[in-house]
């Protein structure tokens, strides 16, 4: 993990004072290997403090451990979606990360209508997770997509 980054800030007296600024913390869970590092490819390292997870087990341990994360990218099985939704949304630490749910995974299932945003957890292409994630600054097209979506 790199070390935080610290910014200069300045206080009434204008002294100086070192802020820490915290890396975002991002739970990638894909099933798919190939997926996974494509989502992996899609973010930068720089940014991120990226944890990445590969199959359901994995993920219930890595969630037992009760890290802390900010957002959590899903690609996997519509069957073991809602037990992984679930598991976030009640743990004490991670129940308000932002959840983004790769959309061609989710799509033509009948059995996940209402799902999402009962979890409140939104459908993404990787385009759409990739620019969601980018800085406003960034994006080429910020002025067309509302700012503070995470």
């Amino acid at each position: 993990m790199l070390a935080p980054k610290t910014i200069p800030t300045t206080d009434r007296s204008a002294r100086l004072i070192p802020r820490v600024v915290r890396q975002t913390r991002l739970l990638l869970v894909s099933d798919r290997a190939d997926c996974l590092n494509d989502l992996r490819n899609t973010v930068d390292d720089q940014e991120f403090d990226i944890t990445c997870v590969s199959s359901f087990e994995e993920f219930l341990r890595t969630c037992r451990d009760e890290d802390e994360y900010d957002v959590a990218v899903l690609d996997v099985l519509s069957t073991q979606l809602v037990p992984i939704l679930k598991a976030i949304r009640t743990s004490e630490k991670n129940a308000g990360a932002a959840v983004l749910v790769e959309a061609s995974r989710v799509n033509n299932d009948l059995n996940l209508a209402g799902v999402l945003p009962l979890y409140r957890a939104m459908p993404c292409s990787q385009a759409e997770m990739a620019a969601l994630l980018r800085k406003p600054g960034e994006n080429p097209a910020a002025g067309r997509i509302p700012r503070g979506m995470l």
